[in-house]
């Protein structure tokens, strides 16, 4: 007689593909394999399809460019002339600041631009004002020939005094015709071309000093303030 325990169960008799765990581990590894092929291209579609946000925001961010303005040619003063008498031609007069090389208001770069390297050159500062004194100047036969002195403040010029290479020929009858409040032009037609100018310019009125020298030192100096004799001063002249 057979012991009971010794009979096989109905499962152990089953063949290993009829077993219901092995359906059940077969359908999970089925679907992750289908998923790890469709997976990625989902991902491609999506990522093709999102909006780009860092390039939406930088169209956004960035501003219009603005054009830069046109800006108008500085007007340039009538060129001096001179004829047999080496004197201005009158009509080419626009004021004894053209006998200057530097303007008022000209930086320091451009005026080392135009001139080129001083002679010498001075800087101080007073209560935070920064005060530079350029000079250029050419010496000719053991004198002095011409020279441009020129004070800036902050960097630009309110300050320039010229002298020129020629002595004046003016008298005490040609000076004795300058009078209070007449116009450089009417002073420049009686004198004609001076040997030194100061231009200078302080609390908006502009100040312009003009000499006249002539070959034995004797000389006449008229001051203009905003364009008009405001004194006058002779030495010597006979």
């Amino acid at each position: 007689m057979q012991n009971e325990n010794s009979n096989p169960s109905p499962n152990e008799n089953k063949a290993w593909y009829k077993k219901w765990w092995i359906w059940v581990v077969g359908t999970i590894i089925f679907f992750g394999i289908i998923g790890l092929f469709t997976g990625d291209n989902y991902d491609d579609v999506e990522l093709q399809n999102r909006p780009n946000i860092a390039q939406t925001q930088r169209e956004e961010t960035v501003p219009a460019l603005t054009p830069a303005p046109t800006l108008s040619p500085t007007p340039t003063p009538a060129t001096i002339e001179a004829n047999e008498n080496d004197d201005v031609i009158f009509a080419d007069f626009i004021g004894f600041h053209q006998f200057t090389t530097i303007k008022l208001g000209t930086s320091i770069d451009d005026a080392l631009v135009i001139m080129g390297t001083p002679s010498s050159s001075m800087t101080m500062n007073i209560l935070g004002v920064e005060s530079t004194t350029k000079s250029w100047w050419t010496i000719n036969l053991f004198r002095l020939s011409t020279s441009e002195t020129v004070t800036f403040t902050n960097g630009y010029a309110t300050s320039v005094m010229s002298t020129a290479d020629a002595s004046s020929r003016i008298s005490a009858n040609d000076f004795n015709q300058v009078s209070s409040g007449m116009s450089e032009l009417e002073v420049f037609e009686i004198l004609g071309a001076p040997y030194s100018v100061t231009v200078a310019e302080f609390m908006g009125m502009t100040s312009t000093t003009v000499a006249w020298t002539n070959a034995n030192f004797t000389s006449g100096t008229v001051t203009f303030t905003n364009g008009a004799v405001s004194s006058t001063m002779s030495m010597g002249l006979n």
